[in-house]
């Protein structure tokens, strides 16, 4: 059932993509793609992604900007401390009325040591931008090793 909704995800992407091509300039699901090309410097890699829902036409451009700033942060972190192999990343919205905007960072890493202690800058910054737009953010091991990075927050401003 996983490898069906995988492609159905798949299929997700590939329509909302050809529906962001509207003009106006570059969409969040392009800035996204951009991010993670950048970040195949730091890594070894270039991360998966993974769209599903109207990412282009539904997400505010300060909900983006923050979004963007969060992977940002994510993808750094991975990179400095995870060790990992793999990044997969997805941008979900909602499909409900006024639903939420959610960016899950997926790696196969080392994880969070058990003695890290308190919450480093990083995840600290993630956190406070998920609740200035009246979300959250969680980070937890991920199933089969690695971490989990899930910030959610509404699409639109309230």
């Amino acid at each position: 059932m996983e490898d069906l909704d995988d492609t159905v995800k798949h299929i997700r992407t590939v329509i909302f993509g050809l529906d962001a091509g509207r003009p106006g300039g570059e969409g969040l699901r392009d800035q996204v793609i951009a991010l993670l090309r950048e970040a195949a410097g730091a890594l070894g890699f270039t991360p998966h992604a993974t769209f599903d829902g109207p990412v282009d036409t539904v997400v505010e451009k300060r909900t983006g900007a923050e979004l963007l700033a969060t992977l940002r942060e994510a993808l750094s972190n991975v990179a400095r401390h995870a060790g990992a192999h793999r990044v997969d990343v997805e941008v979900e919205v909602e499909p409900a009325a006024g639903g939420d905007v959610v960016l899950r960072v997926r790696d196969d890493g080392k994880g969070i040591p058990e003695d890290a202690g308190g919450r480093g800058y990083g995840l600290r910054n993630m956190a406070e931008r998920a609740e200035r737009l009246g979300g959250r953010c969680s980070v937890a091991p991920a199933d089969g090793g690695g971490t989990l990075v899930e910030w959610r927050v509404p699409a639109k401003a309230t």
